[in-house]
């Protein structure tokens, strides 16, 4: 900052001179630290980065122990399994979700795939029922796919950034349809009811969305 002694103010403008009396103005360096126009926002990557590492090899070690534990204890049932998952899941979930700047949809997205694998991996370890891709599976896909529609109309300014991983669900939609194809799933009201709402929101959103939309999806295909 620059001050001029005589008139006894301070200069924030670029310029050698004071425009009240013409004098030559002295850089104060004193009041430099207190006069900043943006606060000095600083973010120790190097500190996270550690945390992050400390936090991750916790709960590698804990899914070691648990496997161990299961492995000397055996008596039929690998629970192990669900509890490394389950721990999986939830690295992912603090790691991603919560410390990280994502776009909120992409976090939606990433926490129904892990959800998704975490209660088939616990259907078929407890003894395989179904009740993960007949009810569960189509319920979070459905889910996310409201959740977005609901950030689009929350925040319409940003919708652009949420629609491919609307895109992305409605095509991760029609994974249970292909498991009842493949006799997988022998309850599929869920899992047409999800299919069918997921591609009637994703052709709303085009046809609500107008030009836009199109120039959204040339945009990004063409990239």
């Amino acid at each position: 900052m620059k001050r001029c002694r005589i008139c006894q103010v301070n200069i924030l403008d670029e310029t050698h001179t004071c425009p009240l009396c013409r004098r030559v103005l002295e850089y104060d360096e004193m009041n430099e630290e207190s006069t900043r126009m943006y606060p000095n926002v600083e973010f120790d990557i190097g500190k996270y980065n550690k945390i992050k590492r400390i936090f991750l090899f916790i709960l590698t070690v804990v899914s070691v122990v648990l496997g161990f534990i299961n492995y000397i204890t055996y008596s039929g049932v690998i629970w192990s399994l669900i509890a490394v998952v389950g721990i999986i899941y939830f690295g992912v979930t603090v790691t991603y979700s919560i410390m990280n700047n994502a776009n909120l949809a992409s976090k939606i997205l990433v926490q129904t795939i892990g959800a998704g694998i975490l209660v088939v991996v616990i259907d078929n370890v407890t003894g395989y029922i179904g009740w993960s891709v007949n009810y569960a599976v189509p319920a979070m896909i459905l889910f996310a796919n409201l959740a977005i529609v609901l950030l689009m109309i929350v925040n319409p300014m940003n919708w652009q950034s949420y629609f491919m991983y609307q895109i992305a669900i409605t095509i991760f939609s029609f994974i249970p349809l292909i498991l009842f194809w493949v006799k997988l799933i022998d309850r599929p009201f869920l899992a047409i009811l999800t299919s069918g709402i997921s591609i009637l929101i994703l052709i709303g959103t085009i046809v609500f969305g107008d030009r836009s939309v199109k120039n959204e999806l040339i945009r990004r295909f063409n990239t």
